[in-house]
C-alpha cells in the first residue's frame, strides 16, 4: 500500500484543480492506499459546508466530503484560516482537521508521492 499526499493551493472554482484532486485521489483509495491532502490558501474554503456549486457538477464541498468519507485525511491551513476569520468547528464539513507546517512536514516523511496543484 503506498501513501499519497496532496497540497492544494488555489481557488477550488479555478483551473479545475480539484477535479484532478478528486480523480487521482479517487484512483488512489480506490486501490486502498493513503491519501492525505493539505488545502491552504484560498483552497481552504473548498469544504464550506453551505457552500454551492456554480456550474453543473459536484460542488467543491462535495468533491471533499466524498474523498473524506472513502478514508482521505484532510488539513485545512490554520494560518489561511484566521486570515480569512474562519472557524472550522462552525464553518466547515465534517470530517475536515486543522493544521499547519509541522503536519505537513510530518505527513511528507511517510510518503511516498506528494503532488501538489
Amino acid at each position: 500500500m503506498a501513501n499519497f499526499g496532496f497540497i492544494i493551493n488555489r481557488s477550488p472554482f479555478v483551473g479545475g484543480h480539484l477535479e484532478t484532486l478528486y480523480g487521482l485521489a479517487d484512483a488512489a483509495l480506490e486501490k486502498e492506499h493513503q491519501v492525505f491532502i493539505f488545502l491552504n490558501n484560498d483552497s481552504v474554503i473548498a469544504p464550506l459546508r453551505h457552500q454551492k456549486s456554480l456550474e453543473e457538477g459536484k460542488s467543491p464541498k462535495e468533491i471533499v466530503e466524498k474523498l473524506i468519507q472513502r478514508g482521505a485525511e484532510v488539513i485545512l491551513s490554520d494560518l489561511d484560516l484566521k486570515m480569512r476569520g474562519l472557524d472550522r468547528s462552525k464553518f466547515f464539513i465534517d470530517g475536515v482537521k486543522t493544521g499547519g507546517l509541522p503536519d505537513i512536514a510530518e505527513a511528507i516523511a511517510d510518503m511516498d508521492k506528494l503532488i501538489t496543484l
